[in-house]
């Protein structure tokens, strides 16, 4: 089943699943649309720069299974069903 929000990524949840943070190998969590909002207001921007330098706006974001959207470090954006998941992708939360 593919997802149909804008803010999430364009795999069926199998492939979601089978995802894994570049830098930490932990399992993966699209974030909802509640813990995006959360995270998001952590935030300075919703506008940020890929690791090949493309400025994007994040509609949603993915972090380490592990974190919460209150204290996660760090999130992957998606942007138009596109998840960025080069380590250099990675964007720091300092909020």
């Amino acid at each position: 089943m593919l997802s149909h929000s804008p803010a999430a990524p364009l795999l069926p949840e199998r492939a979601l699943s089978a995802l894994r943070c570049p830098q930490r190998r932990q399992p993966l969590r699209v974030l909802s649309a509640e813990g995006w909002a959360t995270l998001k207001a952590r935030l300075p921007s919703a506008q940020v720069t890929t690791g090949f330098g493309a400025q994007i706006t994040a509609e949603g974001g993915a972090i380490c299974e592990d974190h919460t959207p209150e204290g996660a470090p760090y999130f992957y954006p998606i942007a138009e069903g596109l998840m960025y998941l080069m380590p250099s992708d990675a964007v720091r939360v300092t909020g």
